[in-house]
């Protein structure tokens, strides 16, 4: 979280309850790991860290996957492109640079409808790359204007509708309102010419008074074109934080929510999706592995969103979808059956072309120290009500140093694939700790 805002809620006694938190049944899994394979290219002895994954809207076999990459040299993201399902890996790297490391970090990534894919990180603010004619090849074609961005994405409408073409654009950017604390402020672009130019960002702060915007999540375009952005919101504390205690490991109380909007331009009232905790730079470990995107998916007639809460003081991944289009939000579940002792990163969320639900995050429950993690996945075959059993995709847990990178990032590679099952990229354990890897994963649902 940037800045020096720290949100404390006195009363921990809260944490405990489940509150709307659905309790549901085991169902062993009907989940198969059908092969895994280091993704190649990455640099030796590189911390990778942040997976985003995305697949080609018309070739389910031509995968983009991109992450974070910190050598001793530089530190940057790197992209790399798969034709065959994920199987083989080529880094791509920008026309004229002599590194695949590519400026700045926080990548996204997104496939136009034509099958070419887009790259985004925080160079020059907001900076985007389209791939050329070869999958090494990645050429600039413009930037975002608004300044310093956050954790910054980007999402093409597909849908065949008025804005067929158009690439949408979110992130953060800080601000100042006068007489309040807000620090930040979620800033929403497009583009309709392919990323050359972007019109002037449309600002939406949510109200200032009753809170922060933590950090603005990942976009999705639904079928009739309506552009959903979800956030995080963190609360004021009731009363002030005493003087000397402004680090203090207090928790901080707040939402995630979702925005809409028709065209971009125009956004209705936010609506509240569920209840998020997260501990304050106070308890600095505890507020690490809190760190995530979380975010939305489409598919099987709803949307699903992920993201991470505080239950019996552990973070929990937690699920709940819309059948309406977002205007109205079912109860909570909890998607780990496992691991409710242990703190847990970075969920990411796809639907299957058979409207199966899979949940990604990287999971503690086999380190006693709460420290090590494996990603584990759990997969729902009825909607997001409930989920199975949980399957590890890692043999052995990775072991990241202390610090800023110990969840792994705070996004997930998990996609849905059109004929069913699921691909994943996914951060694990590298020749040495406490390096990491890229890894590929295909998985199947019986």
């Amino acid at each position: 979280m940037k800045g020096g805002v720290v949100v404390a809620v006195a009363a921990l006694a809260t944490l405990g309850t489940l509150g709307n938190v659905l309790a549901q049944r085991a169902i062993a899994p009907d989940v198969e790991i059908v092969w895994t394979v280091a993704v190649s290219q990455q640099p030796d002895g590189a911390l990778m860290v942040e997976p985003l994954l995305a697949v080609d809207p018309t070739d389910a076999g031509h995968l983009v996957a991109t992450s974070m990459a910190f050598t001793e040299e530089e530190a940057g993201t790197m992209v790399f492109s798969s034709r065959d399902g994920g199987r083989t890996w080529q880094a791509g790297r920008e026309v004229g640079a002599a590194s695949r490391v590519f400026p700045s970090v926080d990548p996204t990534l997104d496939f136009a409808p034509d099958g070419t894919p887009y790259l985004a990180t925080l160079h020059d603010g907001f900076a985007v790359w389209k791939r050329g004619d070869n999958d090494t090849a990645w050429i600039r074609t413009g930037t975002v204007p608004g300044g310093s961005y956050d954790r910054q994405w980007l999402r093409f409408d597909r849908t065949g509708g008025e804005h067929h073409g158009r690439l949408y654009s979110a992130g953060k950017i800080p601000i100042q309102v006068t007489g309040s604390p807000a620090q930040d402020v979620a800033a929403f672009s497009w583009s309709d010419d392919g990323g050359a130019t972007f019109r002037s960002p449309q600002l939406v702060l949510p109200d200032p008074t009753a809170g922060s915007l933590n950090i603005v999540s990942g976009l999705v375009v639904l079928e009739d074109g309506s552009l959903l952005a979800p956030y995080h919101f963190i609360h004021w504390p009731d009363a002030g934080i005493p003087e000397g205690e402004s680090w203090a490991p207090r928790l901080m109380d707040g939402e995630i929510a979702v925005l809409r909007s028709r065209d971009g331009r125009q956004w209705e009232a936010p609506v509240r999706i569920g209840h998020m905790r997260k501990w304050g730079q106070g308890a600095q470990t505890g507020m690490v592995k809190g760190m995530h995107s979380g975010g939305l998916a489409v598919g099987g007639g709803s949307v699903h969103a992920v993201w991470s809460d505080i239950l019996d003081g552990f973070l929990q991944v937690m699920a709940a979808r819309s059948t309406d289009g977002g205007a109205i939000w079912g109860p909570a579940v909890r998607v780990n059956q496992g691991g409710l002792s242990s703190n847990h990163s970075n969920p990411g969320i796809a639907v299957d072309g058979r409207g199966n639900v899979g949940v990604l995050w990287n999971d503690r429950r086999d380190d006693p120290e709460d420290r090590c993690f494996r990603p584990y996945l759990a997969v729902s075959r009825d909607g997001g009500m409930t989920f199975a059993s949980e399957v590890a995709l890692a043999a052995e847990p990775l072991c990241p140093p202390a610090g800023r990178w110990m969840n792994g990032g705070e996004t997930q590679g998990l996609v849905g694939l059109p004929e069913g099952g699921f691909h994943a990229v996914w951060v694990g354990r590298g020749d040495a700790q406490p390096t990491s890897r890229l890894y590929s994963t295909r998985i199947l649902v019986r």
